[in-house]
């Protein structure tokens, strides 16, 4: 599950950025006046931009992070790290960050659906979505095979507890 926890920081680094494109175009202080903000306001969206794009994307950060310091451990070498958390909690953290993934990749095409329908002109917002949804596919991905170990692991500890 090593690749995993290598992909918790992504998860973390590109919820961060889809927080911060939700609150630059919530209008909230001190936002009140980005480009992408008057976009929105002028069509009504930015409620619902901030609460479909905000929603996900804090909840990845808070379950990503929440994983990532629950298993950090000073004492131990780097590849020790994840062995803090039970199997049961690695798999269960993985389904909720696979979901948080998945719910984000229609958040990021969200975005680009967006600037695509309301802007006349190109914007550099609009690579960056297309690379968020891609990730948040991957990421999903990766969940979905450490849940699969994390069951391997927990059969194979089960069947020898049997034995």
């Amino acid at each position: 599950m090593k690749p995993s926890r290598a992909m918790i920081t992504g998860e973390i680094s590109w919820a961060f950025v889809a927080l911060c494109f939700a609150w630059s175009g919530s209008g909230l202080w001190p936002m009140q006046s980005t480009y992408l903000h008057d976009l929105l306001d002028q069509r009504a969206q930015d409620v619902w931009w901030t609460l479909f794009i905000g929603v996900p994307s804090l909840g990845l950060f808070v379950v990503s992070l929440r994983e990532y310091v629950g298993s950090y451990d000073r004492r131990r070498a780097p590849r020790a790290r994840a062995q803090r958390w039970p199997l049961e909690k690695l798999e269960r953290s993985a389904h909720i960050r696979g979901w948080l993934c998945a719910t984000l990749a229609f958040s990021w095409t969200y975005i680009a659906y967006m600037l695509l329908k309301l802007s006349a002109r190109p914007s550099a917002i609009l690579p960056v979505a297309v690379g968020g949804a891609v990730f948040a596919i991957w990421f999903l991905i990766e969940n979905r095979r450490v849940q699969r170990e994390c069951r391997k692991r927990a059969d194979v500890h089960s069947a020898a507890a049997a034995h």
